[in-house]
């Protein structure tokens, strides 16, 4: 996206006080609006690598071996039965 862009004519002001000029008021926008449009692309950009993080981490999900840890819960879980009978008997 490109930047805004804008062209105004200096007009004098009807009356003289410390108000903001109709010209000040619209660089003022028009600086806000181009702010706007540089946080909107650094924003993007952001999705984007976030996106390709999240792809890593479901990759290493999937990938994820779990067999170790049904054998330990398994072994563990005999441990405490034979403890629990040894108890009770």
């Amino acid at each position: 996206m490109k930047s805004f862009r804008f062209w105004c004519q200096k007009v004098l002001p009807l009356v003289y006080d410390d108000s903001l000029s109709y010209y000040e008021v619209l660089c003022k926008v028009y600086n806000y609006i181009n702010l706007l449009i540089e946080s909107d692309k650094e924003i993007v950009e952001d999705l984007g690598k976030l996106q390709a993080d999240m792809l890593v981490v479901k990759d290493w999900i999937d990938k994820f071996d779990t067999s170790f840890i049904e054998k330990e819960v398994k072994d563990y879980i005999a441990k405490a039965i034979k403890t629990v009978s040894f108890g009770l008997s």
